[in-house]
């Protein structure tokens, strides 16, 4: 039980509720009992009754109770006929002070032939039934959690329709599904808070929060960024630009009874009408993503990739072919200086790098495991952004020396970095600036990976169009020239980041999720606000004005 205060139990899962419009919602409470057995129970909106067990009540026939807040007696109730069981309910004399720990006294008397007896507790309490952003409320089956690929069967609730002041109740209207649900990532398996993937059938398809249909969603939980912002605000620049960026909302997830905490929820990549617009697999149509653990193939340049349309087991001889070919003929293109625009969608290859140079995210150039390619409806390759939660300084590690990690791979930033040089302004010292924020041309690290993604962009900077193409989309998505939207632009970006801020800090979300997680020790050694994020993210912007300024053919 104490497990489950600590977390701020919401005791509604499970619970059946209507599906009711604008309801007052549901005041939920936690209790302190050391020397009974307690138990908490919703029965609806209008009613919070704390259920109260005793035991050794033989000498007792009878009780009564008060309720008193800091010496003032709120309430004194009729004596009743005792039973091993009676509730309390304390909805109508208890403060409504919105996402803050309170508490009450609570006093029972028991009753019995010349004798009597007085149990004084604290009851602790949250009114936190509504929130800014939906709930996910899962329930596996066998009761078992989620800690590895292993599927396990669930019930799913989903509370995203909001009420008419716009936040989302726990006695709202829901969408139910059943189907499957298992931890998902690669190196992100390794953390305590596991990111989840969550299957309903194909025959079962969902809009969730107003994304397209549906039967497979990912819930990412952002161990390392604890502002819960990089994932969610580079999707939806890249969409901006007009490229597929996967849709994603914020939410919080219980999950078997438990608070499990903030999470995003999103699509997860694959072909159709309203995700990736790729041909069916049967007309060459696939998609892959570029991993650094169990790939399927290995490309010329060392690259390494997985299957995801069609899967590996799906897929055929023939078109496992075909799909290496395709990528092969590109690299050796971008390597020998040839006429790679054949093979890519070469704005929205450039409009890739552009983001990942601006969000300074280092999985962009470690074998580049956060991209996925299809194949689109003009044969070209097309790039996905991908897993950016390790962007703007998000890593705690120490950068000395040649940690990977510590850097960030491009031409942008070739001539302010030096390999002995700490590269990391996160830190906060005087020798972490702004201009050091980049590394390129490494060669102890070109040596340990070979041509991966960084490479393949420092052969495409061996042009000078391709240099100026770089130049001249940066600065248009800055500004809003040549047509295109100011999508990098200090307005825009910031705008997007102190919004999901705003949204996220009215309901106290963050400080819930910290304090669910921070019992774990490497969860503290992560912990920065979303303001830092959105300071860096403005410090970044002003140092590739000035770097971007200064690329030249490499």
């Amino acid at each position: 039980m104490k497990r489950l205060l600590f977390y701020f139990l919401i005791a509604s899962i499970g619970l059946q509720t209507s599906c009711k419009k604008d309801k007052e919602p549901i005041v939920l409470f936690k209790t302190t009992y050391s020397t009974t057995e307690d138990s908490l129970t919703v029965i609806d909106d209008e009613n919070a009754l704390l259920t109260v067990s005793l035991e050794d009540t033989d000498a007792f026939s009878k009780y009564t109770y008060t309720i008193s807040d800091e010496g003032k007696t709120l309430y004194t109730n009729d004596t009743l006929q005792l039973a091993k069981e009676f509730a309390v309910d304390i909805k109508k004399l208890v403060k409504f002070k919105t996402f803050s720990n309170q508490d009450v006294d609570l006093n029972v008397t028991l009753l019995g032939d010349g004798t009597s007896k007085t149990i004084t507790r604290d009851v602790d309490y949250i009114y936190d039934a509504t929130s800014p952003i939906p709930y996910v409320v899962i329930t596996v089956k066998n009761g078992d959690f989620p800690e590895d690929r292993t599927r396990l069967e669930a019930d799913f609730k989903f509370y995203d329709v909001p009420m008419p002041n716009g936040w989302y109740s726990l006695s709202g209207e829901h969408q139910s599904a059943s189907g499957t649900i298992h931890a998902r990532g690669q190196g992100s398996m390794a953390f305590p808070k596991k990111s989840f993937s969550l299957n309903f059938g194909k025959d079962n398809p969902l809009s969730i929060m107003g994304m397209p249909d549906s039967h497979k969603w990912v819930m990412i939980a952002n161990w390392v960024d604890t502002s819960q912002l990089c994932n969610k605000v580079a999707y939806d620049s890249y969409a901006e630009m007009g490229h597929y960026g996967a849709q994603s909302k914020h939410v919080q997830v219980f999950l078997n009874g438990e608070y499990w905490g903030l999470y995003t929820y999103g699509e997860k990549i694959e072909r159709g009408k309203n995700h990736v617009n790729t041909p069916k697999k049967s007309d060459g149509g696939f998609i892959v993503k570029e991993v650094d653990n169990s790939p399927d193939f290995t490309t010329i340049s060392g690259r390494t990739f997985q299957y995801e349309y069609p899967d590996s087991e799906d897929a055929t001889d023939k078109q496992k072919a075909h799909i290496q070919e395709t990528i092969n003929a590109y690299e050796i293109k971008v390597k020998k200086g040839g006429n790679w625009e054949a093979n890519v969608a070469e704005e929205a290859e450039i409009d890739y790098f552009i983001m990942t140079d601006v969000f300074a995210n280092p999985d962009s150039y470690y074998n580049g495991k956060n991209v996925f390619y299809f194949l689109n409806q003009e044969s070209k390759l097309e790039p996905v952004i991908w897993d950016f939660i390790w962007a703007f300084g998000t890593p705690y590690y120490v950068c000395y020396g040649n940690n990977p990690w510590c850097y960030i791979y491009s031409p942008v930033g070739a001539q302010y970095c030096r390999a002995e040089t700490p590269c990391s302004s996160w830190v906060g010292t005087s020798i972490y600036s702004p201009d050091s924020e980049l590394m390129y041309g490494n060669p102890k690290y070109r040596n340990k990976l070979g041509f991966n993604r960084f490479l393949l962009m420092e052969e495409y900077m061996k042009t000078a169009q391709n240099v100026n193409m770089f130049k001249d989309r940066y600065f248009e998505w800055r500004n809003g020239t040549n047509g295109k939207k100011a999508v990098l632009s200090d307005e825009n970006i910031l705008g997007r980041t102190e919004e999901l801020i705003r949204i996220l800090r009215s309901g106290e979300i963050y400080k819930k999720d910290s304090l669910r997680w921070s019992i774990d020790p490497d969860f503290q050694k992560k912990r920065f606000s979303p303001e830092d994020i959105r300071n860096k993210i403005k410090e970044r912007l002003e140092f590739m004005d000035n770097a971007v300024k200064a690329l030249k053919v490499q």
